[in-house]
């Protein structure tokens, strides 16, 4: 009997010494996200990001909202909607150019590197 595993008779996956060593490999010395200069990097920049796209989100859906709701072109709700999210996404993308830009946003990808 398996006195390991919460289920009795239930069979135990063993870990390998690879895996092990690939994770100790990976994670020696992680200290948390750097930039260029190997300083810290604030996380703020992030937030802002994700916010920003929060935010063209919600008027994407405002605007199909108005779209649907909306029988008369007076009000020009649907016009305001679209124009925020265009002002929105153009901020979106200044801001995350800025963070390539400033070296505080970097590619994650392992071939690059």
């Amino acid at each position: 009997m398996n006195t390991q595993s919460p289920k009795p008779g239930a069979k135990r996956r063993a870990r390998s010494p690879v895996s092990d060593m690939i994770t100790v490999v990976c994670l020696q010395g992680y200290t948390g996200p750097h930039n260029n200069k190997g300083e810290p990097v604030p996380m703020w920049l992030k937030i802002a990001i994700l916010v920003l796209l929060a935010a063209v989100v919600c008027s994407l859906f405002s605007g199909l909202f108005f779209l649907m709701k909306d029988t008369d072109n007076s009000s020009g709700r649907l016009v305001k909607a679209l124009t925020l999210r265009i002002s929105l996404t153009v901020l979106l993308l200044a801001l995350i150019a800025w963070g390539f830009w400033s070296g505080e946003l970097r590619w994650g990808t392992p071939w690059l590197h």
